[in-house]
């Protein structure tokens, strides 16, 4: 996943399920950036990088398996 903002893509950040011997990365993900985050872009194994306009001032989003964009207060 990554975050977009009016200068452009930020960096990649990769969640892994089953890194190592009985161990698991965290499924939430702190994504940081200088410029207000107008997109966030998601890509998962064998499926199409899926985009999401982000409303201004979202702080805390989720998008769970099902796809759809929820904005946290």
């Amino acid at each position: 996943m990554r975050l977009q903002t009016a200068l452009g893509w930020g960096p990649i950040q990769e969640v892994q399920i089953g890194s190592g011997w009985l161990s698991v990365d965290s499924t939430r993900r702190i994504l940081t950036a200088r410029e207000p985050a107008t997109a966030l872009e998601v890509r998962r194994p064998g499926q199409a990088p899926v985009r999401f306009a982000l409303p201004p001032g979202a702080r805390v989003v989720e998008v769970p398996a099902n796809g759809e964009l929820k904005v946290r207060p």
